[in-house]
């Protein structure tokens, strides 16, 4: 059984916040994801990075340094996982500070 994890102590980039706004994310929802995930798997594509999957949402998130890197949506058979996995986007959402 995994611990749970506090959502309080975590934080988001300034792409990850654009794009809670964007999807119009209630709080909840991302402190829901962040404390109960359904399915947490690492990326294949990106060390240290990890896919936090809800029912309606995917966290990518940095679990050691407790930050959510972007926010997509579920499409609930995968293609959310291997579209992330393929390209390149999270490049361009990484925090350089």
């Amino acid at each position: 059984m995994t611990a749970r994890r506090n959502a309080d102590e975590w934080n988001f980039t300034h792409h990850a916040l654009s794009r809670a706004v964007d999807m119009a994310l209630d709080p909840e929802e991302l402190r829901e994801a962040i404390e109960r995930p359904v399915r947490p798997i690492e990326s294949m594509a990106y060390p240290g990075v990890h896919l936090i999957h809800t029912d309606r949402i995917v966290l990518a998130v940095n679990l050691a340094a407790k930050r959510v890197i972007t926010i997509l949506w579920n499409t609930f058979d995968g293609r959310t996982l291997t579209r992330f996995d393929r390209n390149k986007d999270l490049d361009r959402c990484r925090d350089t500070t």
